[in-house]
């Protein structure tokens, strides 16, 4: 059971990362081109 809890923070954890790092990307593209509609 422990271990499965683990697992789930883990996953928690990855999403999160994986999640912000998009964050980041799109923010760059928004700084790159100078407007959200041609980073989105």
């Amino acid at each position: 059971m422990f271990i499965f809890i683990e697992l789930t923070i883990l996953g928690m954890a990855l999403l999160r990362v994986l999640s912000g790092s998009i964050e980041i990307v799109a923010a760059i593209l928004m700084i790159k081109f100078n407007s959200v509609e041609k980073a989105l």
